[in-house]
């Protein structure tokens, strides 16, 4: 027993060297290009969106062409799937929850894509299993038909964008990420990027040394944010929910650089938390041409409105960071979704279970 315990303590040691090691190590990803947009106060008319339906227990919406999915509570089934001709009628109800192969526990992160005329989506269920569901040939039997299953621990606080549409291939972001296996961590950015290409695992580093902040309790909120995925390339935007700050990854040009709002602070300045809490970018919506993107810091979306809620201002850039335009929401959503053939906006409200459509194809280049 006293043979195993040290052969386990010197194995748990050894760990974290070489998590020490890998961190010193990391390639550090040089962000050159950090420029300065001016999108604060510069959205156009409220636009007015239409009601379509209402969806039971929904929470994300999800929209691929003229297929639109929402996530939801229902445990006999988590992902329903209509069709954007007609929203009225429910194609399928898919990924009952159970433990079978191809039933789920809970569904909390969502790509879809297409290929050979087939749509396929990639999902994390439960934080430890990594599947991809071919969804046309499960409209077809109609039920949930699992191609691919990859088992993998993720952290609950992060996010995996999938690269070259494979499960295989993830970019895990893990905001608030505290670097347990080194025991001064101060000297680290409290995030974690995490290139994963089968069983191999490359950290990176955007940052070379963590964000001053004038007040300690608020360490964490500089690298607060999300991540998604261009439809059909490998870059990513990772943007920041409590700075003006959006961060560019082409992983496929090599190419990384970011974009803020005008006199507004980056990673190289002291940040200093905002009274009261005040957020910037939320929820993101990555197209083919666009990037929308909800903004909750200019003055419409910090008037308190006749339904006791703000209603953010949706800014529209396009991958190279540039803004285009901008509008004021008539209400407050928690999803984005787009049919980029007919420009039309939907977004969902968890809080009220409402789907409402907006038509964009006058008022987008």
């Amino acid at each position: 027993m006293r043979i195993a315990l040290r052969n386990l303590c010197v194995v748990a040691v050894t760990f974290l060297l070489m998590c020490c090691k890998d961190m010193s190590n990391s390639p550090i990803i040089q962000v050159k290009d950090v420029r300065e947009v001016d999108y604060l106060n510069k959205t156009g008319d409220v636009i007015e969106g239409t009601f379509v339906r209402e969806i039971m227990g929904g929470q994300v919406i999800i929209v691929c062409d003229t297929l639109l999915f929402a996530f939801t509570s229902n445990p006999e089934g988590m992902l329903e799937v209509y069709s954007t001709n007609n929203l009225q009628h429910k194609l399928a109800s898919l990924c009952k929850r159970g433990r079978a192969e191809n039933e789920m526990s809970m569904l909390s992160i969502a790509q879809v894509y297409k290929k050979e005329n087939h749509y396929y989506m990639l999902l994390v269920d439960a934080f430890v299993r990594f599947c991809e569901i071919d969804i046309t040939e499960s409209l077809e039997k109609g039920y949930t038909v699992v191609t691919r299953t990859k088992m993998r621990q993720f952290d609950q606080m992060g996010h995996a964008i999938f690269l070259n549409n494979d499960i295989d291939y993830t970019l895990d972001y893990i905001p608030r990420y505290n670097h347990p296996e080194i025991e001064d961590d101060t000297k680290y950015p409290r995030v974690k990027y995490t290139l994963v290409k089968g069983d191999k695992h490359t950290e990176l580093k955007f940052f070379n040394a963590p964000t001053q902040v004038a007040n300690e309790g608020f360490v964490d909120d500089p690298y607060y944010g999300g991540v998604d995925k261009h439809p059909s390339k490998n870059i990513v935007v990772n943007y920041f929910s409590y700075m003006d700050y959006l961060l560019f990854m082409d992983f496929d040009k090599n190419h990384y650089f970011a974009v803020h709002q005008k006199g507004s602070t980056t990673h190289e300045d002291l940040y200093v938390n905002q009274e009261p809490w005040i957020r910037t970018f939320t929820s993101c919506l990555p197209t083919e041409e666009y990037v929308f993107i909800f903004y909750r810091d200019g003055e419409y979306a910090n008037i308190l409105q006749e339904d006791n809620t703000w209603h953010p201002e949706l800014l529209v850039f396009d991958w190279e960071g540039n803004y285009i335009k901008g509008f004021k929401m008539d209400r407050n959503s928690s999803s984005l979704g787009y049919d980029s053939e007919r420009k039309i906006l939907y977004t969902f409200t968890s809080q009220k279970e409402q789907l409402y459509a907006y038509d964009l194809s006058e008022l987008l280049p």
